[in-house]
């Protein structure tokens, strides 16, 4: 994917973190997704603004050629976090409203959006930039925190600290970055291809330039007008299958 991308040459891959023991509230695999974030945002310094991509993820077919001139604009912005894909529960009609609404004018217009993280994101770490001005603040929030009494995963926390003002977060939207859907999760809600896969849909609606499977149950929402009531339909068979 980075080769396809000409990005090999400046990447790196972190090794993931494992542990035997789990942080206080989360499973074995959340926590080892959680480590592993922490410790390469602990690892980062003021140099330079750091792409941090999960094992999972899909980019949109120019993400190589974009990235550059993205990090230029990010580090004369006061934003401390980019996230380049989030997650949209299934269930957050309103929102999902809003941004297949914002989909069709960005298809009319070629416009895309920074939206605020406060209130936009929702959760989702398989894409995001640490801008170089704002390391040593993201640092210090990680380090303010007592995880022997209580653990969020990463995304949770950022959604946290986006919310309470303590760190500035913006989406770029549509989406530079994906779930990759022919993998599988370790997560715990999506062990099962099929839900993988489905999860994976959800996302990718809303990558830039990402052309939905013939299969893809989210297929009608892009090809209608958004509406509550496609969004509903798309909930039913999300539900159907998550419980196959």
């Amino acid at each position: 994917m980075l080769i396809k991308q000409r990005l090999d040459n400046y990447s790196e891959r972190f090794p993931g973190v494992l542990s035997s023991n789990t942080l206080n509230g989360m499973s074995i695999s959340e926590t080892g997704c959680f480590l592993s974030h922490h410790s390469l945002i602990m690892s980062l310094n003021t140099s330079e603004s750091t792409v941090i991509l999960e094992d999972d993820v899909c980019l949109c077919a120019d993400f190589g050629g974009r990235i550059q001139n993205l990090i230029a604009k990010l580090e004369s912005m006061d934003i401390d976090i980019l996230i380049l894909g989030q997650t949209v529960p299934y269930h957050n009609l309103t929102k999902h409203a809003k941004l297949l609404s914002l989909l069709g004018k960005y298809k009319e217009n070629g416009k895309r959006f920074l939206l605020d993280a406060n209130p936009h994101y929702s959760y989702g770490t398989f894409g995001y930039i640490v801008n170089r001005n704002s390391v040593i603040k993201v640092k210090d929030v990680l380090n303010g925190l007592d995880f022997s009494r209580s653990a969020k995963q990463m995304d949770e926390l950022l959604g946290d600290c986006f919310r309470q003002g303590v760190l500035k977060g913006r989406i770029i939207f549509p989406y530079l970055a994906g779930v990759e859907p022919s993998l599988e999760s370790t997560m715990f809600d999506r062990t099962a291809a099929r839900n993988h896969a489905q999860h994976a849909e959800l996302v990718n609606i809303y990558l830039d330039g990402y052309l939905p499977s013939p299969l893809s149950s989210w297929e009608k929402i892009i090809s209608e007008s958004p509406n509550l009531h496609a969004l509903e339909i798309c909930r039913s068979i999300y539900l159907t299958l998550n419980h196959e």
